[in-house]
C-alpha cells in the first residue's frame, strides 16, 4: 500500500459528521502536512471524501479540488459537520481515532516457541547444537552488530567472530516455506479482523525491519496493520515508545505489551495493557466487549 492509498483509506475511516486536519493525517502517515495536501489534490475520484480534511484551526481548504471552499462547506454541512463560524468548523468536529499498538513478539506471537524452532532448523546446517547456536545468538545480542538486525547482523557476527560462512537469509526462507502454517493463529486473525473494523491497528517491535515484515506476511498478519503504523527498529524500545507517544496528541493510543515493566515507557495519556502470550486472545476478546 502506497502512502497515497493509505491516505485515501484513512479518509474513509473518518465518521460522516467529523473532519481531520492536514497535520493530523500527516502525523498518522509520517508525512509533512503540505505533502498530504498535494496527495489530496491528486484525488481523481470525488467519492473519496477528501472534503473532510481542513486546516488545524478549522478553516476550510481554499484548494479543495472539487469546487473550492463553497463546495467543501456544502458537503460538510450535508454530512452534519457543525460549524463554529461560517468559515470554520467547530472544535468538537475533529476526529480523534483510537489506535491499538501491539508488540508482535510474545504478545501476538509465541516468540520463544519460534526461536526454538529456528535454532533446531538452523543448527544442523551450521554443524552446531541448538543450544550452542542459541548461546552464540545471545553473545551477538550483546555486541554492536545487533544494531544491523537479524539475520544480517547475526550472519556478520558469525563470520567475523566465529569464522563461519553462512546463508542465513536463504535458510530462513526455507524455514518460512516449511513452517508457514505451523505458527498461524486463525482465532487471532478473526479477532484482529473485528478490531480493524473499529480501530486503527499498529505494530511495534525491536528487530530487523525486513525480517519482522516477512514474519508478519508469513503469519498472515500484515493485512490488519496500517503500514505507516508499523514501527520496527533494531534500536531501543525507548525510541519505539517515543514514536508511539507522539501520536497521543492526535489519537487515543492503547499499547499491548507482553512485559508489564514497560508500562513506564507509555505514561498517560497512552493506555497500557499487559498482554502476554498466550493470554492475548482472552485479553483482546475482553477489549472487544468494551
Amino acid at each position: 500500500m502506497t502512502k497515497r492509498e493509505e491516505l485515501f483509506w484513512l479518509l474513509r475511516q473518518i465518521p460522516p459528521h467529523q473532519v481531520a486536519a492536514y497535520s493530523q493525517l500527516g502525523q498518522l502517515l509520517g508525512l509533512p502536512p503540505r505533502l498530504v495536501g498535494r496527495l489530496l489534490h491528486q484525488n481523481p475520484d470525488p467519492k473519496i471524501p477528501c472534503f473532510r480534511v481542513v486546516h488545524r484551526d478549522g478553516t476550510l481548504a481554499s484548494g479543495y479540488k472539487f469546487g473550492g471552499r463553497a463546495a467543501q462547506k456544502a458537503r460538510l454541512q450535508a454530512a452534519g459537520v457543525p460549524f463554529q463560524t461560517p468559515s470554520r468548523v467547530a472544535p468538537t468536529a475533529f476526529w480523534r481515532p483510537t489506535i491499538l499498538f501491539f508488540d508482535i513478539d510474545d504478545c501476538l506471537f509465541p516468540s520463544q516457541q519460534f526461536k526454538t524452532a529456528i535454532w533446531q532448523f538452523l543448527a544442523p546446517k551450521l554443524h552446531l547444537s541448538p543450544a550452542r547456536l542459541s548461546h552464540y545468538y545471545h553473545q551477538y545480542r550483546r555486541s554492536q552488530d545487533h544494531r544491523q538486525g537479524f539475520p544480517r547482523g547475526f550472519q556478520r557476527w558469525l563470520a567475523v567472530k566465529q569464522g563461519m560462512a553462512t546463508n542465513l537469509q536463504g535458510w530462513l526462507n526455507q524455514f518460512w516455506q516449511q513452517n508457514r502454517r505451523r505458527f498461524r493463529r486463525p482465532k487471532l486473525n478473526a479477532i484482529l479482523h473485528q478490531l480493524k473494523s473499529r480501530y486503527l491497528l499498529g505494530i511495534f517491535s525491536r528487530g530487523d525491519p525486513q525480517f519482522q515484515q516477512r514474519k508478519l506476511a508469513v503469519l498472515g498478519l500484515d493485512q490488519f496493520f496500517l503500514p505507516s503504523l508499523i514501527f520496527i527498529s533494531p534500536g531501543s524500545k525507548t525510541d519505539l515508545a517515543a514514536r508511539i507517544n507522539r501520536l497521543t496528541s492526535t489519537a487515543t493510543v492503547h499499547v499491548f505489551d507482553n512485559l508489564s515493566r514497560y508500562r513506564r515507557l507509555f505514561p498517560p495519556p497512552a493506555h497500557f495493557h499487559h498482554c502476554p502470550f498466550p493470554k492475548s486472545l482472552t485479553i483482546l476478546r475482553q477489549f472487544l466487549r468494551r
